[in-house]
């Protein structure tokens, strides 16, 4: 689980991708799921526009657009007090990134979107998630770079994890 406002999850992408592409063993199947805490706006802004990546075929391309948009560009893609403003904000970037303005207004508010929104909500109170990056092996075992001891050991942690679960 992850966020795109966090600080942590920004600096800890780069590692993550490298292990996803290259190190990750084939019997992992990884799933980014966007935190969502209850009554947090910006949580709720930045996983519709995640799920709106998703959606559209773009995250691949865009993630880490998006991480760099919001902490090297310093622009925030979002209004915490304005859903509207955060809407036309987010259509803005992805329409300066190839997003046609009918494919995002189509996608953005979608059943797919909507469902996957409230899914990520649920993962985020069933795993009682209080910070990100947050990891879930197989829905039995959860751990953070605090828990692990940092972001190597956060990875190597997950083989192990994973490496078992595959064996059982």
């Amino acid at each position: 689980m992850f966020w795109y406002h966090c600080p942590h999850c920004n600096q800890f992408d780069p590692a993550l991708e490298n292990w996803r592409q290259k190190n990750k063993a084939a019997y992992v199947d990884f799933v980014r799921v966007p935190v969502v805490w209850d009554g947090n706006p910006i949580t709720k802004a930045d996983a519709r526009l995640f799920y709106t990546l998703v959606a559209l075929g773009k995250l691949e391309q865009l993630h880490p657009v998006v991480f760099r948009e919001i902490h090297v560009k310093n622009n925030p893609l979002m209004d915490p007090k304005d859903p509207a403003a955060t809407e036309r904000m987010q259509k803005a970037f992805l329409m300066a990134n190839g997003v046609s303005a009918a494919d995002f207004d189509k996608t953005y508010h979608s059943f797919s979107v909507e469902s996957r929104l409230q899914r990520a909500e649920e993962l985020t109170r069933r795993y009682k998630v209080t910070g990100v990056p947050y990891f879930v092996v197989n829905g039995r075992y959860s751990a953070d770079v605090g828990t692990a001891g940092g972001e190597a050991q956060l990875l190597s942690l997950m083989d192990d994890l994973a490496a078992a679960e595959h064996k059982r």
